[in-house]
């Protein structure tokens, strides 16, 4: 396997790390939302308003443009062989 593959393959799987702790935050702030719903305590909403599919889509793909080039540069940089990056 080819040191650029390999270090696509690592830019791909920090890309979806970060995808899933946000939506753990995200799913984390629905919980809140609704446990203080339950209690009848007052909530504040968070700024960012993600109420459609194409925002969501769109943040996914913009964060896609942005993370996975600086990663994979940034682990170009690092020069890793094969073996240890996997």
């Amino acid at each position: 396997m080819s040191t650029n593959l390999t270090n696509l393959l690592l830019a791909l799987a920090i890309n979806e790390l970060i995808h899933v702790a946000f939506e753990t935050w995200s799913v984390r702030d629905k919980v809140a939302r609704l446990s203080a719903y339950i209690n009848n305590k007052p909530y504040e909403e968070t700024k960012l308003k993600i109420d459609t599919r194409a925002k969501s889509y769109g943040i996914s793909i913009a964060l896609f443009l942005v993370i996975v080039p600086i990663a994979y540069f940034g682990i170009g940089l690092l020069h890793l062989s094969v073996q240890s990056a996997v």
